[in-house]
Protein backbone atom coordinates (compact mmCIF):
# COMPACT_ATOMS: atom_id res chain seq x y z
CA UNK A 1 0.00 0.00 0.00
CA UNK A 2 2.88 2.44 0.59
CA UNK A 3 4.66 1.72 -2.93
CA UNK A 4 1.15 2.61 -4.23
CA UNK A 5 0.50 5.84 -2.34
CA UNK A 6 4.32 6.74 -3.14
CA UNK A 7 3.70 6.21 -6.85
CA UNK A 8 -0.10 7.93 -7.30
CA UNK A 9 -0.20 10.45 -4.92
CA UNK A 10 2.84 12.75 -5.88
CA UNK A 11 0.89 13.16 -9.02
CA UNK A 12 -2.31 14.50 -7.40
CA UNK A 13 -3.74 11.16 -8.49
CA UNK A 14 -6.71 12.26 -6.37
CA UNK A 15 -6.89 16.04 -6.36
CA UNK A 16 -10.12 17.49 -6.60
CA UNK A 17 -11.84 18.95 -9.29
CA UNK A 18 -10.96 22.79 -8.14
CA UNK A 19 -6.92 21.47 -8.04
CA UNK A 20 -7.60 20.16 -11.67
CA UNK A 21 -8.76 23.82 -12.74
CA UNK A 22 -6.51 25.61 -10.90
CA UNK A 23 -3.78 23.87 -13.22
CA UNK A 24 -5.38 23.85 -16.27
CA UNK A 25 -6.04 27.63 -15.93
CA UNK A 26 -2.53 28.17 -18.28
CA UNK A 27 -4.19 26.42 -20.97
CA UNK A 28 -6.94 27.91 -20.94
CA UNK A 29 -8.29 30.43 -24.33
CA UNK A 30 -9.21 33.44 -21.86
CA UNK A 31 -10.34 37.22 -22.20
CA UNK A 32 -6.92 38.09 -20.74
CA UNK A 33 -4.79 35.56 -23.21
CA UNK A 34 -6.93 37.24 -25.90
CA UNK A 35 -6.06 40.75 -24.94
CA UNK A 36 -2.00 40.12 -24.08
CA UNK A 37 -1.90 38.56 -27.83
CA UNK A 38 -3.34 41.80 -29.22
CA UNK A 39 -1.05 43.87 -27.36
CA UNK A 40 2.05 41.77 -28.72
CA UNK A 41 1.10 41.73 -32.49
CA UNK A 42 1.54 45.31 -32.14
CA UNK A 43 5.34 44.81 -31.55
CA UNK A 44 6.54 43.67 -35.84
CA UNK A 45 9.68 43.11 -35.65
CA UNK A 46 11.44 41.96 -31.77
CA UNK A 47 14.68 42.70 -33.39
CA UNK A 48 14.36 46.25 -33.29
CA UNK A 49 11.75 46.26 -30.69
CA UNK A 50 14.35 44.86 -28.40
CA UNK A 51 16.47 47.96 -28.34
CA UNK A 52 13.87 50.08 -27.52
CA UNK A 53 14.05 49.94 -23.93
CA UNK A 54 17.49 51.69 -22.44
CA UNK A 55 19.91 48.66 -21.01
CA UNK A 56 21.62 51.42 -19.38
CA UNK A 57 18.94 52.24 -16.86
CA UNK A 58 19.64 49.53 -13.76
CA UNK A 59 18.44 50.20 -10.08
CA UNK A 60 18.29 47.88 -7.44
CA UNK A 61 15.49 48.06 -4.93
CA UNK A 62 17.05 49.08 -1.65
CA UNK A 63 15.53 49.03 1.80
CA UNK A 64 13.31 52.40 2.04
CA UNK A 65 13.53 53.45 -2.06
CA UNK A 66 9.53 52.60 -2.68
CA UNK A 67 8.89 54.71 1.01
CA UNK A 68 11.47 57.49 0.61
CA UNK A 69 11.33 58.02 -3.14
CA UNK A 70 7.07 57.32 -3.98
CA UNK A 71 5.40 57.77 -0.99
CA UNK A 72 2.04 55.23 -1.30
CA UNK A 73 -0.30 57.83 -2.30
CA UNK A 74 1.65 58.68 -5.55
CA UNK A 75 1.39 54.92 -6.40
CA UNK A 76 0.39 54.39 -10.01
CA UNK A 77 -0.64 51.32 -11.14
CA UNK A 78 0.36 49.47 -8.28
CA UNK A 79 -1.54 47.89 -5.17
CA UNK A 80 0.19 48.43 -1.97
CA UNK A 81 -1.01 45.77 0.56
CA UNK A 82 -0.98 47.35 3.96
CA UNK A 83 -2.06 43.83 5.76
CA UNK A 84 1.08 42.69 4.69
CA UNK A 85 3.37 44.71 5.29
CA UNK A 86 6.45 43.47 8.07
CA UNK A 87 8.50 45.42 10.24
CA UNK A 88 7.56 48.92 8.37
CA UNK A 89 8.55 47.07 4.69
CA UNK A 90 6.41 48.11 1.65
CA UNK A 91 5.06 44.77 -0.15
CA UNK A 92 4.07 46.16 -3.95
CA UNK A 93 2.06 43.51 -5.67
CA UNK A 94 1.98 44.71 -9.30
CA UNK A 95 -1.57 44.99 -11.14
CA UNK A 96 -0.18 43.45 -14.36
CA UNK A 97 -2.09 39.83 -15.27
CA UNK A 98 1.73 38.76 -15.48
CA UNK A 99 2.75 40.32 -11.30
CA UNK A 100 5.38 38.03 -11.07
CA UNK A 101 7.55 39.37 -14.08
CA UNK A 102 6.83 42.82 -13.20
CA UNK A 103 7.88 41.94 -9.69
CA UNK A 104 11.38 41.26 -11.34
CA UNK A 105 11.34 43.97 -13.63
CA UNK A 106 10.95 46.41 -11.21
CA UNK A 107 13.25 45.25 -9.09
CA UNK A 108 15.76 45.13 -11.48
CA UNK A 109 15.00 48.28 -13.22
CA UNK A 110 13.27 50.38 -10.35
CA UNK A 111 10.13 51.34 -9.82
CA UNK A 112 10.77 55.22 -11.84
CA UNK A 113 11.81 52.40 -15.35
CA UNK A 114 8.39 50.80 -14.33
CA UNK A 115 6.31 54.02 -14.50
CA UNK A 116 8.33 55.42 -16.91
CA UNK A 117 6.81 52.62 -19.44
CA UNK A 118 3.40 54.21 -19.76
CA UNK A 119 0.49 52.49 -21.11
CA UNK A 120 2.56 49.72 -22.88
CA UNK A 121 3.42 47.31 -20.32
CA UNK A 122 1.95 44.42 -22.98
CA UNK A 123 4.69 45.41 -25.28
CA UNK A 124 7.60 45.74 -22.93
CA UNK A 125 6.87 42.88 -21.35
CA UNK A 126 7.18 41.28 -24.83
CA UNK A 127 10.49 42.74 -25.28
CA UNK A 128 11.68 42.10 -21.97
CA UNK A 129 10.53 38.39 -22.65
CA UNK A 130 12.53 38.44 -25.87
CA UNK A 131 15.83 39.93 -24.95
CA UNK A 132 15.73 37.41 -22.34
CA UNK A 133 15.04 34.51 -24.81
CA UNK A 134 18.23 35.76 -27.07
CA UNK A 135 20.55 35.66 -24.18
CA UNK A 136 19.99 32.11 -23.85
CA UNK A 137 19.84 31.12 -27.30
CA UNK A 138 23.31 32.80 -27.06
CA UNK A 139 24.17 31.26 -24.11
CA UNK A 140 23.48 28.27 -23.93
CA UNK A 141 24.98 26.80 -20.37
CA UNK A 142 23.77 29.51 -18.79
CA UNK A 143 21.13 27.87 -17.15
CA UNK A 144 23.42 25.37 -15.23
CA UNK A 145 24.93 28.26 -13.30
CA UNK A 146 21.47 28.22 -11.76
CA UNK A 147 20.48 24.71 -11.79
CA UNK A 148 22.68 21.92 -12.52
CA UNK A 149 20.17 19.60 -13.42
CA UNK A 150 17.89 21.84 -15.98
CA UNK A 151 17.96 19.98 -19.61
CA UNK A 152 18.27 20.71 -22.77
CA UNK A 153 14.67 20.00 -22.87
CA UNK A 154 13.79 21.81 -20.07
CA UNK A 155 15.84 25.03 -21.13
CA UNK A 156 14.10 24.77 -24.53
CA UNK A 157 10.84 24.89 -22.70
CA UNK A 158 11.84 27.77 -20.89
CA UNK A 159 12.64 29.77 -23.87
CA UNK A 160 9.04 28.85 -25.56
CA UNK A 161 7.24 29.77 -22.65
CA UNK A 162 8.93 33.43 -22.69
CA UNK A 163 7.46 34.02 -25.93
CA UNK A 164 3.93 31.96 -25.09
CA UNK A 165 2.99 32.02 -21.62
CA UNK A 166 0.88 35.01 -20.69
CA UNK A 167 2.41 34.21 -17.04
CA UNK A 168 6.14 33.85 -16.24
CA UNK A 169 6.30 30.13 -14.39
CA UNK A 170 8.34 29.06 -11.66
CA UNK A 171 10.66 27.28 -14.20
CA UNK A 172 11.41 30.15 -16.12
CA UNK A 173 12.74 31.82 -12.95
CA UNK A 174 15.72 30.60 -13.86
CA UNK A 175 16.04 32.54 -16.93
CA UNK A 176 15.67 35.99 -15.00
CA UNK A 177 18.44 34.65 -12.52
CA UNK A 178 20.81 34.18 -15.44
CA UNK A 179 19.74 36.90 -16.95
CA UNK A 180 20.00 39.63 -14.52
CA UNK A 181 22.65 38.11 -12.46
CA UNK A 182 20.75 37.88 -9.27
CA UNK A 183 19.68 35.69 -6.89
CA UNK A 184 15.68 35.47 -6.33
CA UNK A 185 13.83 34.32 -3.23
CA UNK A 186 10.54 33.20 -3.64
CA UNK A 187 8.30 32.97 -0.35
CA UNK A 188 4.61 31.43 -0.38
CA UNK A 189 2.83 33.22 2.33
CA UNK A 190 0.00 30.36 2.20
CA UNK A 191 2.17 27.53 2.93
CA UNK A 192 5.31 28.91 4.51
CA UNK A 193 7.35 27.37 2.02
CA UNK A 194 10.14 28.99 -0.12
CA UNK A 195 11.84 28.67 -3.47
CA UNK A 196 15.74 29.63 -4.24
CA UNK A 197 17.16 30.30 -7.53
CA UNK A 198 21.12 31.50 -6.81
CA UNK A 199 23.29 32.97 -9.67
CA UNK A 200 26.12 33.93 -7.29
CA UNK A 201 25.76 34.21 -3.22
CA UNK A 202 27.73 37.03 -3.60
CA UNK A 203 25.31 39.14 -5.95
CA UNK A 204 21.97 40.92 -4.63
CA UNK A 205 19.12 39.50 -3.64
CA UNK A 206 15.33 39.73 -4.78
CA UNK A 207 12.43 38.89 -2.48
CA UNK A 208 9.44 38.26 -3.77
CA UNK A 209 6.02 36.91 -2.28
CA UNK A 210 3.50 34.33 -4.06
CA UNK A 211 0.48 36.17 -2.62
CA UNK A 212 -3.13 34.74 -3.33
CA UNK A 213 -2.90 32.52 -6.53
CA UNK A 214 -0.89 33.77 -9.47
CA UNK A 215 -0.41 37.12 -7.87
CA UNK A 216 2.84 38.25 -6.25
CA UNK A 217 4.19 41.17 -4.96
CA UNK A 218 8.00 42.40 -4.43
CA UNK A 219 9.42 42.51 -0.84
CA UNK A 220 11.25 45.50 0.54
CA UNK A 221 12.89 43.26 3.49
CA UNK A 222 16.66 43.93 3.47
CA UNK A 223 18.84 41.84 4.79
CA UNK A 224 17.53 38.81 3.12
CA UNK A 225 15.73 36.32 6.33
CA UNK A 226 14.65 33.06 5.02
CA UNK A 227 12.27 31.34 7.08
CA UNK A 228 10.03 28.25 6.89
CA UNK A 229 10.61 24.93 4.68
CA UNK A 230 12.89 25.15 1.86
CA UNK A 231 11.75 23.32 -1.11
CA UNK A 232 13.28 22.47 -4.38
CA UNK A 233 10.54 22.13 -6.87
CA UNK A 234 7.39 23.55 -6.65
CA UNK A 235 5.85 21.06 -8.11
CA UNK A 236 7.76 18.05 -6.16
CA UNK A 237 8.25 19.30 -2.86
CA UNK A 238 9.25 16.69 -1.02
CA UNK A 239 11.59 13.45 -1.71
CA UNK A 240 10.35 10.07 -1.91
CA UNK A 241 8.22 8.65 1.44
CA UNK A 242 11.28 5.57 1.84
CA UNK A 243 13.73 7.94 2.03
CA UNK A 244 12.20 9.91 5.21
CA UNK A 245 11.94 8.64 8.94
CA UNK A 246 8.99 9.22 10.62
CA UNK A 247 10.43 11.43 13.15
CA UNK A 248 11.61 13.66 9.98
CA UNK A 249 8.14 14.33 8.80
CA UNK A 250 6.85 14.75 12.08
CA UNK A 251 9.36 17.74 12.78
CA UNK A 252 8.66 18.84 9.00
CA UNK A 253 4.45 18.83 10.03
CA UNK A 254 5.34 20.30 13.65
CA UNK A 255 6.35 23.72 10.73
CA UNK A 256 3.05 23.61 9.47
CA UNK A 257 0.08 25.37 11.19
CA UNK A 258 -2.41 23.44 9.74
CA UNK A 259 -1.23 20.27 10.14
CA UNK A 260 0.54 20.56 13.32
CA UNK A 261 -3.23 22.00 14.68
CA UNK A 262 -5.51 18.96 12.95
CA UNK A 263 -7.03 16.83 15.78
CA UNK A 264 -6.52 14.08 13.69
CA UNK A 265 -3.16 14.45 13.23
CA UNK A 266 -2.26 11.75 16.05
CA UNK A 267 -4.08 9.03 14.15
CA UNK A 268 -2.54 9.57 10.65
CA UNK A 269 0.13 6.86 9.71
CA UNK A 270 3.29 7.60 7.91
CA UNK A 271 1.74 7.51 4.46
CA UNK A 272 -0.88 9.63 6.16
CA UNK A 273 1.52 12.38 7.27
CA UNK A 274 3.49 12.22 4.27
CA UNK A 275 0.88 12.83 1.84
CA UNK A 276 -0.75 15.88 3.83
CA UNK A 277 2.92 17.49 4.05
CA UNK A 278 2.78 17.32 0.24
CA UNK A 279 -0.56 18.21 -0.42
CA UNK A 280 -0.16 21.77 1.54
CA UNK A 281 3.70 22.62 0.54
CA UNK A 282 2.91 22.15 -3.22
CA UNK A 283 2.51 25.36 -5.18
CA UNK A 284 -0.55 25.85 -6.93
Amino acid sequence: MNNLYQIFYPYNKFDSTKDVEIRLEKFMYTKEYIDFENEVADVDDVADAVHAIDNNACTIVSEGAFEQQHPPQSVVNVIVQPSLQRGGSKLLIPDKIDSLFWCLYIAHYGYEQYLAIGNKYMNAEFVEKAKIMEYLKSNKNVLKNINKKITLGAAQEIMSELITNKKTSLLSINAFAAYYKKNILIENTMNGSYLEYIYDTDEPWIHIKYITRGRYGICEIFPIVKTGIHVEYPDKPLRGISTYKVSELNELAASIPSIANDPARSSWKKPDLYGNIWRTLLWA
